[in-house]
């Protein structure tokens, strides 16, 4: 036989953490017969099944394994069982000391479980025995039983509260009324003031304060009041009235007794004055009684005092400010002697004028104004040229006071101020230039008997002369000038106008470069600045002449018969100058040249010319026409019998006079070069140039030619002249213009 054993383990852990194991072994048997069957079958076992233990208040992971059955291929197991915690409660239960159930708390958690407890007592109860301050959560849930009893607050009187404020430790409780400061506090005060005759106040304040605690039944909201301290009752004792002589006091403090029912009170003690008088006697130096003065009033009082000294007198020692009145009246003496009143200078008086301080005294005559005062002056007033007044003044005031005895009403007066002298400074008199003034203002010495004074200073305008020059800067000399006398300052007015003498002169040719007048200038003080130059430029105008000149080429034969037409050609030939408005003269340029191209010779059949071609030339102005002649000379040809032709002559008959169209052509040259001759006496020549006979204007240029040179030149017997009598031209024009001679006066400033 054989055996196999299987072993089931099941262990089981308590909520405490201790672990309990359970084996179940299952064992099977299998028989082994060799001559038979070879693989015969196993017995079969069991593992029988296990109740898990109940826990109260846990739950096990499984309330039971099962039972089963064991084969020959099963393993060994291994089963775990635990337990987890049930929910559950603890009540707490509040009984009042009648053992009636006030309120209860139920504590949550699990079996088992430490839970810490909040109390949760009923509002307004507090708690006679103890809550515990935490509980374990067992299945059963016994409850615990705490007593209770009715809250109770005390209030002191010095934490008064007010109705409807929490009550600390409870959670919708209230303080009622009756609670506060005044409610728990009584303070009885007597202030007694006594004011002395001078004001002076010294406040004696008795004062008693009862107090009482109160406390509050939380539940029911009821006060109970403690008693009142001192016994509720309190003396307040005699307060002491001094007596002041000559004064009657108010009334008396006497001993009270006071409850927290006394209501405060205050005591004003004061003292009233009796009526009393201070006698003040006025004496002359000699010792003689001259008046007295008694001031009334009440004790004490300090009476303002206003002397009453007799008239004419004045305090000698002091009547005092005010007086203290006393029960005694000892008299005051003070000495008066002979009032003096002194007048000062700014505060004269009139005869007759009342005497301050004095009842029924005035002043006499000599205290006025004029009798204290002696204002002297002198003014001085400069006009400049332009009318302008500046004025100095100088002032001197003497001034002395007097004096005047209130009794025998004479008169004393003081020195002049200044000692009596004083001196005015020299004023300056400005220097205007260009005029003289009227004058000076030297110092002098003033006293109070030298009358007030006024000086005026004017001013002359000196006399100018102004000269205006007009320069012909072209040929640097001068053409005249003009002289003006005037005063300084005054608006220079020539006789004659510059503006139209330059119009004149411009007129004859000129133009105006620079004029350093201009209408309204003044004289100035020195006549350099008077002085005045117009330069004036010549002007000038283009000017132009022209020459056609002629090529003519002839072509003939031998005998000058024309084979061919002629050929012409012309170019005009300009010279450009520039001629002087005022002297008329003119300056030439290098005249311009002109071109001819080459002529090439015609063919003529059956001939030869003599030139192929008249080549290219160049003309100039002056150069005479020209001519040229090509003669053809017919060619040789096969002989042939004669045939007489249209005129009756041969063709090959040779011209008698070959050189006559070359006459001819000299002919006409010599013709030109003669009209050239005639030109050149009249106007001159330069580099075979030959003058224009006649002056065209410049917008008549011929654009065929062209110049070789702009370059200016001046041409014999045309250049610049001086024209010697040009003053006297101007003379003659400014004549002309009426400016001179008979020309009319202008009016002078």
């Amino acid at each position: 036989m054989l055996k196999k054993t299987a072993t089931r383990t099941i262990n089981v852990t308590t909520p405490d953490g201790k672990t309990a194991t359970v084996k179940q072994t299952a064992t099977w048997a299998k028989r082994v017969d060799f001559g038979k069957d070879a693989h015969p079958d196993w017995t079969t076992g069991e593992w029988t099944s296990y109740d898990v233990p109940i826990i109260p208040g846990y739950t096990a992971s499984q309330s039971n394994v099962a039972k089963e059955a064991v084969t020959g291929t099963t393993k060994d197991q291994t089963v775990n069982i635990t337990y987890t915690a049930n929910d559950g409660t603890q009540t707490i239960i509040y009984q009042g000391e009648d053992d009636s159930e006030i309120g209860k708390q139920v504590i949550h958690g699990k079996t088992d479980e430490t839970v810490k407890v909040t109390p949760d007592v009923p509002d307004g109860y507090v708690v006679k025995g103890e809550v515990p301050s935490e509980v374990t959560i067992k299945p059963d849930d016994t409850p615990i039983t705490i007593t209770i009893e009715h809250g109770k607050s005390h209030i002191d009187p010095d934490k008064p509260v007010n109705s409807g404020e929490h009550i600390p430790g409870t959670t919708d409780k209230t303080y009622p009324s009756g609670l506060t400061h005044d409610d728990l506090n009584k303070t009885i005060t007597r202030e007694v003031t006594i004011t002395d005759p001078t004001g002076k106040k010294s406040t004696t304040t008795q004062t008693v304060t009862f107090t009482r605690g109160a406390t509050v039944d939380e539940v029911t909201n009821k006060v109970t009041y403690d008693d009142w301290s001192e016994n509720g009752k309190h003396t307040f004792d005699k307060v002491d009235v001094p007596t002041v002589p000559g004064y009657t006091v108010s009334g008396e403090v006497p001993e009270v007794v006071v409850t927290p029912e006394t209501q405060s009170s205050k005591v004003n003690i004061a003292y009233t004055a009796n009526d009393g008088t201070q006698t003040i006697v006025y004496q002359d130096e000699d010792g003689s009684e001259i008046g007295k003065q008694v001031i009334s009033g009440k004790t004490d009082e300090k009476v303002k005092v206003t002397p009453d000294v007799p008239d004419g007198y004045v305090l000698k020692g002091e009547v005092p400010s005010e007086v203290t009145i006393k029960p005694d009246d000892t008299p005051i003496t003070v000495t008066v002697e002979h009032g003096k009143s002194h007048v000062t200078p700014d505060k004269p008086v009139n005869k007759g004028d009342l005497i301050p301080d004095t009842k029924d005294k005035h002043y006499p005559e000599g205290l006025t104004h004029n009798d204290l005062n002696k204002t002297v002056t002198r003014e001085i007033t400069i006009i400049d040229p332009t009318g302008k007044k500046s004025t100095t003044t100088q002032t001197v005031t003497f001034t002395r006071g007097a004096t005047v005895d209130e009794v025998t009403n004479k008169v004393t007066y003081d020195d002049w101020s200044e000692n009596g002298k004083h001196t005015f400074d020299k004023v300056d008199v400005p220097t205007v230039l260009g005029y003289t003034a009227s004058g000076e203002v030297p110092s002098i010495v003033v006293t109070p008997e030298t009358q007030s004074s006024k000086v005026d200073i004017t001013y002359t305008a000196n006399a100018q002369t102004a000269t205006i020059t007009y320069i012909d800067d072209t040929e640097k000399k001068t053409l005249g000038s003009d002289k003006q006398n005037g005063k300084f300052n005054q608006v220079i007015t020539f006789e004659h106008d510059p503006a139209e003498v330059i119009k004149g002169l411009e007129e004859k040719g000129y133009k105006l470069v620079s004029n350093d007048f201009k209408p309204g200038i003044k004289y100035q003080n020195d006549n350099k600045s008077n002085s005045f130059e117009v330069h004036l430029v010549h002007t000038y105008e283009p000017v132009e002449t022209s020459q056609t000149i002629t090529e003519t080429v002839h072509y003939i034969d031998a005998n000058g018969k024309p084979v061919a037409p002629d050929h012409v050609a012309t170019v005009v030939v300009k010279v450009t100058g520039t001629r002087d408005k005022v002297t008329d003269s003119i300056t030439w340029n290098t005249p311009s040249t002109g071109h001819f191209d080459e002529v090439i010779s015609p063919v003529v059949p059956n001939m030869t010319p003599d030139k192929k071609l008249i080549p290219s030339h160049d003309v100039q102005y002056g150069d005479s026409d020209i001519t040229e002649s090509v003669v053809y000379t017919p060619d040789e040809i096969p002989s042939e019998p004669e045939k007489p032709n249209d005129q009756g002559k041969p063709n090959s008959k040779t011209p008698e006079k070959p050189n006559k169209p070359c006459n001819s052509a000299s002919k006409t040259s010599e013709k030109s070069n003669k009209s050239s001759k005639e030109v050149s006496k009249q106007f001159g020549t330069i580099a075979k140039t030959t003058i224009p006979e006649k002056l065209i204007d410049s917008r008549t240029v011929d654009n065929h030619v062209s110049a070789k040179s702009t370059a200016k030149q001046e041409l014999p017997q045309t250049g610049a002249t001086t024209n010697t009598g040009i003053w006297t031209g101007l003379v003659s024009m400014i004549a002309g213009l009426g400016l001179v001679g008979a020309s009319k006066k202008r009016k002078k400033n």
